[in-house]
C-alpha cells in the first residue's frame, strides 16, 4: 500500500469511521437492519423520517474477510482483529469501537487485494464484485473488473 493510501486510510480512522459504516458494515445483515429500522424507530422525533429513502449498497467487511482471509480461525469482527493484529477498541459491541476495528479491517482488506492481486486502487464497486464472488473465481472477477474500468 502506498504512504499516501496509508495515510489516507488513517484519516478514515481516526476521523470519519462512523461516516464509512455508511457504505461499509460487519456483518452487512445486522447493520442494514439497523439503517432501514431507524427512520422507523425515530419517526415522532426526527424531521428527515419522511424523507425517501434510497437503497444503499454496502460492502461487507465480513463477506470480504471470508474471501480474502479464509485462513483465519473465523471471520467474527474481534477475532479478525486479533488474527491479524490490527488495533483494538476499548470495548467491542459499542457502535464507535466496532466502526473503528471494521475501519482498521477495511485497510488491512485493501491493503491484502492490492497486494495479492496487483490492484493500484480498490473501489466500492470492486469491494462489492469480490464480496459476491466464490472464493476461486477472485483473480478473474478482479481482472475483469479491472478491465471494464480501463475502458
Amino acid at each position: 500500500m502506498t504512504k499516501s493510501a496509508w495515510l489516507f486510510a488513517q484519516g478514515v480512522i481516526s476521523g470519519m469511521a462512523l461516516l464509512a459504516m455508511l457504505l461499509l458494515c460487519h456483518p452487512r445483515g445486522w447493520d442494514a437492519v439497523m439503517e432501514e429500522e431507524a427512520p422507523t424507530v425515530a419517526a415522532n422525533t426526527s424531521p428527515l423520517a419522511s424523507a425517501p429513502r434510497r437503497r444503499q449498497e454496502f460492502a461487507c467487511t465480513l463477506l470480504l474477510s471470508r474471501r480474502i482471509f479464509p485462513q483465519a480461525p473465523n471471520h467474527q469482527l474481534g477475532t479478525l482483529v486479533r488474527h491479524l493484529d490490527l488495533p483494538t477498541a476499548e470495548r467491542a459491541h459499542r457502535a464507535l469501537a466496532d466502526a473503528e476495528m471494521t475501519a482498521h479491517l477495511l485497510v488491512s482488506l485493501l491493503g491484502s487485494i492490492q497486494d495479492r492481486f496487483g490492484v493500484g486502487s480498490v473501489s466500492h464497486a470492486l469491494l462489492r464484485a469480490i464480496q459476491g464472488a466464490p472464493k476461486h473465481h477472485l483473480a478473474r472477477i478482479i481482472a475483469a473488473h479491472e478491465a471494464s474500468e480501463a475502458r
